[in-house]
């Protein structure tokens, strides 16, 4: 179906424009006044006409199009002044067309030809974009973020990261990105050089044809360096339903360790500290767990540590002791300690103790590894005289190394299953 034509001035109800300059009236006979000459700019939600001026013109008819076949009027101005029609829909198509009003011969009204019809599309500049991230890394830091809620109507073609004492980085449309929105993929782009160990924020401009959006809000600061580096040495210890956990201190990679987090798998439960210990709760007994622990830092978190495995089972007996200060001779109340242990197995047919040493008052982290193994292994060897060389239970000793024993009070932790 073709184009078709405005309705002229003559062809419309009377309105009140139209009652102040004369009665409605047909057209002269002959050839109408040329029409004038119109063009159109765009902005957000609103667009803007210009026109030239017709010699005689008493006022114009402006009228619209949505879909380039009914036109509607829209405005009845009374000069070519520019008119800005608002309230339009960004991204969609309009068509405009003027045509200007003359009084004629006999105080009669008469239309000039129709404009030439121009067609334009409101656009604006987009929103900024949401949720700005930063990650740091060595030298460098990824800034993630979403697309703006409104492109202005139209597709956002660069995206621009910047901040403090920083060049910034330009991410450039593709396929995969151009129109994301919002709730689409997460966008990133990797700022750098940057000086590790400073401190930095940064915030993204969305941009399109129509212009740039306002700066986005702040990431969090982040600071470029090295992640810390994997925990070592990770002891598990299987308690009731918990395992216990022990670990190297890691190095921070130039930024102190804030925590550690171990997890156990299955069930990915977790215990976090800012110390080299903690416990797992919550686990269930007799099921082979894989403990790992990672360090975190204000760089980032460190890889995870090689698994370590453990069993939770009930607890039959709890921390042995007290030890002399600084030596792994047995002292009355470990030997008693270790006697009503041999008692409790007996009646309760375990067949498995686990032992791991605790040396909290040695002065160095090296000799307090040492002194708690020599203290595991000097109440298993009593633990096994005790127990007869006829008996089927075994006896396991457990690295321990923990520098503090907070959670269990004594020097040496038995466990029985």
């Amino acid at each position: 179906m073709g184009r078709r034509t405005p309705h002229r001035w003559t062809r419309r109800c009377a309105g009140a424009i139209l009652v102040a300059l004369a009665p409605l009236v047909a057209p002269a006979a002959g050839a109408a006044p040329s029409g004038p000459t119109l063009t159109a700019t765009s902005s957000r939600a609103a667009v803007t006409l210009h026109w030239s001026a017709t010699s005689g013109v008493i006022g114009y008819v402006v009228e619209r199009s949505s879909n380039g076949v009914h036109f509607v009027t829209v405005a009845h101005p009374s000069t070519n002044a520019p008119l800005t029609l608002r309230g339009l829909a960004d991204g969609r198509t309009y068509e405009f067309v003027v045509t200007g009003v003359l009084r004629g011969a006999g105080n009669t009204i008469t239309e000039t030809a129709a404009s030439n019809i121009v067609t334009v599309t409101p656009v604006g500049p987009p929103t900024p974009p949401v949720h700005v991230t930063a990650t740091p890394a060595p030298g460098a830091a990824v800034v993630a973020f979403r697309a703006p809620r409104d492109d202005g109507g139209d597709l956002v073609v660069v995206y621009r990261v910047s901040g403090p004492a920083t060049h910034g980085c330009v991410l450039r449309a593709t396929p995969a990105n151009l129109g994301a929105a919002p709730s689409g993929p997460t966008l990133t782009c990797t700022v750098r050089p940057l000086a590790d160990g400073h401190h930095y924020r940064f915030r993204v401009v969305a941009v399109t044809r129509a212009g740039a959006s306002r700066p986005s809000a702040w990431s969090p600061v982040v600071t470029p360096g090295r992640h810390p580096a994997t925990p070592g040495d990770v002891v598990v210890v299987p308690l009731n339903q918990s395992i216990a956990v022990s670990w190297r201190a890691s190095s921070g990679g130039g930024s102190p360790v804030r925590r550690y987090v171990a997890t156990a798998t299955p069930g990915e439960e977790t215990c976090t500290t800012s110390t080299t210990t903690c416990t797992i709760t919550g686990l269930t007994n007799q099921l082979v767990y894989r403990v790992r622990v990672v360090a975190s830092s204000a760089r980032g978190t460190s890889p995870p540590s090689t698994p370590a495995t453990a069993t939770p089972a009930p607890v039959i007996s709890g921390p042995l002791g007290p030890f002399a200060a600084g030596s792994a001779a047995l002292t009355p109340a470990i030997t008693a300690a270790v006697a009503a242990l041999v008692s409790t197995i007996t009646l309760a047919h375990d067949t498995e103790v686990r032992l791991t040493g605790y040396a909290n008052d040695a002065s160095g982290v090296t000799s307090a590894r040492t002194l708690g193994d020599e203290r595991a292994h000097a109440v298993a060897t009593a633990l096994r005289a005790a127990l007869g060389a006829s008996s089927t239970v075994t006896v396991v000793v457990l690295p321990g190394g923990r520098t503090t024993t907070a959670a269990y009070g004594q020097d040496v932790v038995a466990a029985a299953s």
